[in-house]
C-alpha cells in the first residue's frame, strides 16, 4: 500500500504472533510464525530467510509489518532452527530443496490462508535467490 504525499502513515496495530507448522511441497512439516496486526491491508508477505538464519531473527521486522496491516508468515528452512531434521535426512536436505520445496509451500500455504490478498516476497540473502 502506498500512501500519496502528505497522507498519515497509520499508527501501528498491536500484533499477534502464532506459531504454526506448514506443510513444503513434499509434505515435510516446517516451523513457522503467523504475524497479524488488528487490521489488513490486503498484502500478505512471505520471508524468505538467509542460509542457515533461524526464523526468530525476523521477528522485529515482522512485528513492523504486521503493525501496519500486513500478514506476515517467517519460517525455518529444513534443517534449519526449530524445522531441524536427524541426521540421515539432514544429509539429503539442500538449497534446492529450500528453493523448490520449502520456500514454494509457505507461498501455497498463505495463498490458501489469505485468498483475495496479493503475495509478496522478502528474501535475504539466499532466501532472494
Amino acid at each position: 500500500m502506498m500512501l500519496g504525499e502528505g497522507e498519515a502513515t497509520p499508527s501501528p496495530a498491536p500484533v499477534m504472533a502464532e506459531p504454526v507448522t506448514l506443510p513444503a511441497r513434499d509434505g515435510l512439516r516446517l516451523a513457522a510464525t503467523l504475524y497479524r496486526g488488528n487490521w489488513s491491508n490486503g498484502v500478505a508477505v512471505q520471508v524468505n530467510p538467509a542460509t542457515a538464519v533461524p526464523r526468530r531473527y525476523y521477528d522485529a521486522f515482522a512485528r513492523y509489518l504486521a503493525g501496519r496491516g500486513f500478514t506476515v508468515v517467517t519460517y525455518d528452512y529444513r534443517g534449519i532452527g526449530e524445522s531441524r531434521l536427524g541426521p540421515e535426512a539432514l544429509r539429503v536436505a539442500s538449497f534446492q530443496d529450500w528453493g523448490e520445496l520449502d520456500a514454494p509451500g509457505v507461498q501455497d500455504w498463505l495463498a490458501a490462508l489469505v485468498p483475495g490478498h496479493r503475495l509478496a516476497v522478502v528474501g535475504h540473502s539466499a532466501g532472494g535467490q
